[in-house]
């Protein structure tokens, strides 16, 4: 038995204002820290859902390690002599990019904890709905939903502009242990508005 859409109207309000609670004990404990990335980090079948923030000195390392790493790395096995059978896995496998991918390697991965009990009891019942014909998993497909209208709303409301944000501020969704999908930005290079912190 699945959740009907007023119990995710609920859950999505349970988000915001857990979000919003997060991002303001952040910028009192940490007025002073330049926010580059704010995620959630999902785990749906347990019911949790952690709040998680990058800094720009945190990422500028992570990325400065990152690329040093994959570049030598790279070089060293394509130099083998077989390494064209593998060139374009390696290409991939040893990308670099300018940012963090990965909310576990943000500065504040686990900042808060909004729990989603009703979500883990539901993945533990035997009629969970299987997902069929291409079909997302139901607890992913929902929870992915309500956290892009949360940020959505977070954004408008102005909640972000209570940080400090680098320009720009990547707004986005993991699913425990994959690597994060940004699905917004804020203080965009070229953009009119910017927010920053009072």
């Amino acid at each position: 038995m699945a959740f009907d859409e007023g119990d995710w109207g609920v859950f999505q309000q349970r988000l915001i204002e857990g979000t919003r609670a997060a991002i303001r004990e952040f910028a009192a404990r940490h007025p002073e820290e330049t926010v580059c990335a704010f995620a959630y980090d999902c785990d749906p079948s347990a019911g949790s859902v952690l709040t998680s923030f990058n800094t720009a000195t945190a990422e500028a390392e992570f990325v400065r390690k990152t690329h040093e790493r994959n570049v030598r790395h790279r070089r060293e096995v394509l130099s083998k002599p077989a390494a064209w059978s593998r060139a374009f896995y390696q290409l991939k496998a040893n990308r670099v990019l300018p940012f963090c991918d990965s909310t576990g390697d943000f500065a504040y991965q686990d900042f808060s904890e909004i729990r989603f009990p009703e979500w883990r009891e539901l993945f533990e019942r035997p009629e969970y709905p299987e997902p069929s014909g291409g079909q997302d998993d139901y607890l992913h497909a929902r929870a992915a939903a309500i956290f892009v209208r949360a940020l959505d709303l977070l954004v408008e409301d102005g909640t972000f502009g209570t940080l400090r944000l680098a320009s720009p501020t990547l707004l986005g969704v993991a699913f425990h242990d994959a690597q994060h999908c940004v699905v917004r930005m804020l203080r965009v290079p070229g953009d009119a508005e910017t927010t920053t912190a009072p």
